[in-house]
């Protein structure tokens, strides 16, 4: 069964705050997911700002942050190449393209 996708990784304008009403969910799988987000957003710089924000709530993760991060990983699944390759070459070039 696949997953919906998603062309956007967070909810514009969304509200993310530490509801104490919402459910608790299982804290250690939510900072599993976010420490290996955090490693991904090196070559992903199109994610910073969105796991920034998840990363907010490692500490006491709640239902509505998981259906953030659920959001966001169909996200990541729709856009598999899009990232920055790094050459074991090395080199200093950057070289950026923009349809402006």
């Amino acid at each position: 069964m696949g997953v919906c996708p998603s062309s956007f990784p967070i909810e514009q304008n969304i509200k993310i705050n530490q509801d104490e009403n919402q459910p608790k969910v299982d804290t250690n799988q939510y900072q599993r997911i976010i420490g290996k987000l955090l490693y991904l957003q090196a070559t992903r710089p199109d994610i910073a700002y969105s796991v920034n924000i998840l990363c907010q709530f490692v500490a006491d993760p709640r239902q509505h942050h998981f259906d953030a991060l659920l959001r966001f990983l169909r996200y990541l699944k729709t856009t598999l190449d899009k990232r920055i390759l790094l050459s074991r070459l090395g080199g200093n070039d950057l070289v950026a393209y923009s349809d402006l």
